[in-house]
């Protein structure tokens, strides 16, 4: 998939920031398939029919709602700006808020796959100010400790740890599922816009002005890759481990089949 695509209108006028695909088998044996976006504003719109026909939901907010994710088919999470914090129980329905008590932009979330520990970090949320939220039982969160006050763009996972990217180009990286966090370097001292992990141990993230980098050691070192661009790179995935595509200036996109 992703080899031709249409355009279609919402018919909404705020940017939209995040999308979400959720799918979940009912108990006629169908195959129910969700997508969500967020927006500015505090918009949130639902598909039922792959996104051929969107509706528009109540998110109680008007900030900027900059990420979603899907943690379960009971649970799923929306951050935001202002420490915005939603949570939905109903398929993204219905909309509550959580006090964090915190005013700080919230820019990412990370679901963590499942744990042996019975109770342990499977909910994340990273922000402006060396800002990360975690929570244990999706209701209750707490603010971990991290060795940075740049303000965290992106963040990726995969079993146990969690790589995180920040306006400066410091890496945050966590291998035990957002408890304790050290910073490395990226080599490299700008935004990372997004992560990507391809595999257990190989993450890529896509920076400013054309530049990639790449770590083959779970986020440990990194290398800096060089793109025929020189636009800011604010998107970046994977859909094998050699077929990535990467959003660039107005009309352009990179792809890589190594």
């Amino acid at each position: 998939g992703g080899l031709n695509w249409i355009q279609q209108s919402t018919n909404i006028t705020n940017v939209l920031i995040s999308i979400e695909f959720f799918s979940y088998t009912d108990r006629n044996n169908n195959i129910v398939k969700i997508e969500l976006i967020t927006g500015e504003n505090g918009l949130i719109l639902k598909s039922t029919d792959d996104g051929s026909s969107w509706r528009l939901i109540q998110s109680g907010t008007t900030e900027n709602l900059n990420d979603i994710v899907a943690c379960s088919r009971d649970m799923f999470f929306i951050c935001g700006n202002n420490g915005t914090l939603l949570s939905s129980i109903d398929l993204g329905e219905t909309w509550q808020p959580i006090d964090l008590k915190s005013t700080i932009d919230l820019n990412n979330l990370a679901t963590l796959g499942q744990s042996t520990m019975v109770k342990t970090i499977n909910t994340v949320a990273v922000g402006d100010n060396g800002t990360i939220f975690a929570t244990i039982n999706m209701v209750e969160w707490f603010q971990a400790t991290v060795p940075t006050n740049d303000n965290i763009l992106s963040i990726a996972s995969v079993d146990n740890i969690l790589v995180c990217g920040t306006n400066t180009g410091t890496i945050l990286r966590s291998i035990d599922r957002g408890y304790n966090w050290t910073a490395a370097s990226s080599g490299i001292t700008a935004n990372i816009f997004d992560l990507v992990f391809l595999n257990a141990s190989t993450v890529m993230g896509s920076s400013e002005n054309g530049i990639m980098i790449r770590s083959t050691n779970s986020g440990y070192n990194w290398l800096t890759i060089t793109t025929p661009s020189t636009d800011d790179l604010l998107a970046v995935n994977f859909g094998s481990e050699t077929f990535g595509i990467s959003t660039s200036g107005p009309g352009f996109e990179l792809y890589t089949t190594n």
